[in-house]
């Protein structure tokens, strides 16, 4: 009951509540099952007065972290945009703008991922942050901003670091891949248009923003990725898996048949795989009529041995077994 009363009482600025839990010496050991402290909740609030009252006057600490997450109330402020709050930690509150999570983040990287442009602008703006900072995964603000789709934060990020725009994860992604990835079509235009993105840049696996787009079933990002940039719809990754394998795969018919009419080849993969194999093998009945319908042959052989009716059968579809 203490802790629900403190929680409360820290999100809505409730000062009377907060004054009556520090004097009876309830405030400081407080935190809830995520290891957060009424400071965490303030935050995330944007209560700016219960921050300054449980940081400046009962002096709890600022810089407590939550539980796997490692997060601290600045992290959680720059998460839900409380602009104001996370002045306060930064100026008056002895959190340092630096400081990583659990994962290696910045509250930068923390803002971008959750697109709180005003955030990430005065970030930028104060000097408090390096929009080439790197997480454990090697991940920069603007990885994040690009997984967001967001237009603006990605702007602010470029213009204060616009050598970022090429930047690779550990895995070798870049924000136009990832924009890609998640089917954001404005934000990958801007990218390569504006900033000069380069779409020919592989993942480690070899993977294009071309792979990401149709292993996602975005045939307007398929559309603009060969009609205004150099890759080729036939392009292999690492494994060699082309788009088609990677639409038939995740089920996406009419991602198929826009690729196939624009000349996707029925090619095999490293394991011996064709396309089929892979829509057969996740039950994708759709996709391998159109296959069928295309010349696929139902009885090819991957490098196992196993034919698109081994693959269906193996992994319980019986419905797709019976059609082919």
């Amino acid at each position: 009951a203490v802790l629900v009363r403190a929680i409360e009482a820290a999100e809505q600025g409730d000062l009377t509540s907060l004054r009556e839990l520090h004097a009876q010496g309830l405030l400081a050991s407080l935190q809830d099952s995520s290891l957060a402290s009424p400071v965490h909740h303030a935050a995330r609030a944007g209560s700016l007065t219960a921050l300054r009252f449980l940081v400046g006057e009962a002096r709890l600490s600022a810089r407590i972290r939550t539980g796997p997450a490692r997060a601290s109330p600045a992290h959680d402020a720059a998460a839900r945009g409380q602009l104001a709050c996370l002045r306060y930690l930064l100026e008056d509150g002895a959190c340092d703008s630096e400081e990583r999570d659990g994962a290696g983040c910045t509250v930068l990287h923390v803002a971008a991922r959750f697109g709180c442009t005003a955030v990430v602008n005065w970030l930028l703006q104060s000097g408090r942050c390096d929009p080439r900072a790197v997480t454990e995964a090697r991940a920069l603000p603007i990885h994040y901003s690009a997984v967001r789709g967001d237009p603006d934060s990605t702007n602010a990020l470029l213009q204060a670091a616009p050598d970022t725009v090429n930047a690779r994860t550990r895995e070798g992604v870049t924000p136009v891949y990832l924009a890609c990835q998640e089917r954001h079509l404005f934000l990958s235009f801007r990218l390569v248009e504006k900033w000069g993105a380069d779409v020919t840049i592989q993942s480690e696996d070899g993977m294009t923003p071309l792979h990401a787009a149709a292993q996602n079933g975005h045939t307007p990002l398929l559309a603009w990725l060969t009609e205004f940039t150099v890759l080729n719809l036939n392009h292999v990754d690492g494994d060699g898996v082309s788009p088609l394998h990677f639409a038939a795969g995740g089920g996406h018919c009419s991602t198929m048949d826009w690729l196939l009419a624009h000349g996707a080849k029925n090619q095999v993969d490293l394991t011996g795989c064709y396309p089929l194999h892979d829509a057969a093998d996740n039950g994708h009945i759709k996709c391998c009529e159109i296959l069928l319908m295309h010349e696929a042959d139902v009885n090819a052989k991957d490098s196992w041995g196993y034919t698109p009716v081994d693959l269906a059968e193996e992994n319980g579809h019986t419905e797709c077994v019976e059609y082919l």
